[in-house]
């Protein structure tokens, strides 16, 4: 039975990496296209975040992660969404219902492989402890969010075991006041009772993966909590306070 079971994790994760090297192809394709065709930058934008999409749903079926929604989802309209962050796994989820791209660290850029497939996808990199280049990427993320593509942001700046939801960092919530972009909180959380979804400290993602594949009965739950305008009067310190809040209001924290 134990020799059935590795089998069936291994023909899982063939298929997780096939997935994934077919994504990279198809993303090297649509570079090359938006290259000779002369593409705008939104059209480039829009093509990514419709190319996550469609490999999201792919990837959550062969992982067998059911996803149950609560509430209505906000249509895919310009604005930000905010959410908590416990893994990659949150990108698949909220990509597989709404084509959008991200906001990441400098950090996972550096990190070989999964950098690669986060420059392919079109994430905006940030480095949060220096001011060196924030002026150009905060520039990069109101060009994002004034293309009409939605743009997340995980407001924790770092992904967690799941045991609670940390303080936001209020800082890139200037840009959705600049663009006067609607917020959209999301909360999203697992039935996961190996505790294999959590991605955070030192994992690598091969390891990480490997028990993924190995796990079973993983449901993603999620959440639409609320969405708020801005204005140029809005305080970024004041909708943060309020989209933590509301999100730790909502998640349920994990107890296996």
């Amino acid at each position: 039975m134990k020799n059935v079971t590795k089998f069936k994790a291994g023909i899982r994760l063939i298929r997780v990496g096939t997935v994934i090297l077919k994504f990279i192809f198809e993303s090297l394709a649509d570079l090359l296209y938006s290259k000779i065709m002369l593409l705008p930058i939104h059209e480039q934008m829009r093509l990514k975040a419709n190319l996550i999409h469609q490999y999201s749903k792919k990837v959550l079926s062969i992982l067998h992660i059911e996803l149950q929604l609560k509430n209505q989802l906000p249509p895919a309209l310009p604005g930000m969404i905010v959410c908590n962050h416990l893994s990659y796994i949150d990108i698949l989820v909220i990509s597989s219902q709404i084509p959008c791209l991200y906001i990441t660290s400098i950090e996972t850029k550096q990190e070989g492989f999964i950098g690669l497939v986060c420059k392919l996808a079109g994430c905006v990199f940030v480095e949060r402890r220096k001011k060196l280049n924030l002026k150009s990427e905060l520039s990069q993320i109101d060009q994002c969010l004034l293309s009409g593509i939605p743009l997340v942001l995980f407001p924790e700046a770092t992904s967690t075991n799941g045991a609670e939801v940390l303080p936001f960092r209020s800082s890139l919530y200037e840009c959705a006041i600049r663009t006067q972009s609607p917020i959209h909180s999301f909360c999203i959380q697992y039935q996961d009772p190996l505790g294999a979804v959590p991605y955070f400290g030192k994992m690598t993602f091969l390891s990480h993966l490997s028990n993924l594949v190995n796990s079973h009965s993983i449901t993603a739950t999620l959440t639409a909590v609320d969405t708020l305008a801005t204005s140029p009067d809005s305080s970024r310190k004041e909708l943060a306070n309020h989209t933590f809040h509301r999100i730790r209001e909502t998640y349920v924290y994990r107890t296996c």
